[in-house]
């Protein structure tokens, strides 16, 4: 497939008994999950197009019903298959925000010019986000608040960040 894909979570464990499945959610967006009718559903190398046929909340956490699946039996085999959806799926966002599957993989470099490590992963934490830096064993949460991250540069694959007092200090060996 030339396609590219991006992982919007994964499945956790069947709902019910009617053949529905309980979705980790990679980001908090209800109405998008929600809304989707159609999914890719990946295992190693295996993939399946799935069409959901029913969906709704339960907390934070979508429910799924596709079409086909009957039983908790014939749900229990999708447990722990990642959802993808293709890129262009995703609406072309205003100048200066990001989808997190922009920013995962950039490397993090000081504003002194200091390589610091790469994106590993956006976690949302509902007020803001955060990095996931992992350089080597090592790994440091970054805040995505202004005073700290200066500059995203997708096209040139960076992050450029300020070291506010105390941000890197249990990091430096």
């Amino acid at each position: 497939m030339d396609e590219q894909y991006v992982n919007i979570g994964h499945i956790l464990r069947p709902q019910g008994v009617q053949g529905a499945v309980k979705i980790y959610p990679r980001f908090p967006e209800p109405e998008f999950y929600l809304s989707l009718e159609m999914v890719t559903l990946q295992k190693a190398e295996q993939q399946v197009v799935m069409v959901i046929d029913q969906c709704w909340m339960q907390g934070k956490f979508p429910i799924w019903h596709f079409q086909g699946c009957v039983s908790i039996q014939t749900a229990e085999q999708w447990v722990g298959y990642n959802i993808l959806l293709p890129r262009s799926a995703f609406d072309t966002l205003p100048p200066g925000e990001y989808y997190w599957f922009e920013i995962e993989g950039l490397a993090v470099y000081s504003d002194t010019g200091e390589y610091l490590g790469y994106v590993d992963q956006v976690l949302n934490m509902g007020s803001s986000d955060l990095l996931l830096v992992k350089k080597g064993a090592q790994e440091f949460f970054l805040p995505v608040i202004r005073e700290v991250i200066k500059t995203i540069d997708v096209p040139a694959q960076r992050v450029i960040i300020h070291c506010v007092s105390g941000l890197l200090s249990d990091n430096e060996d």
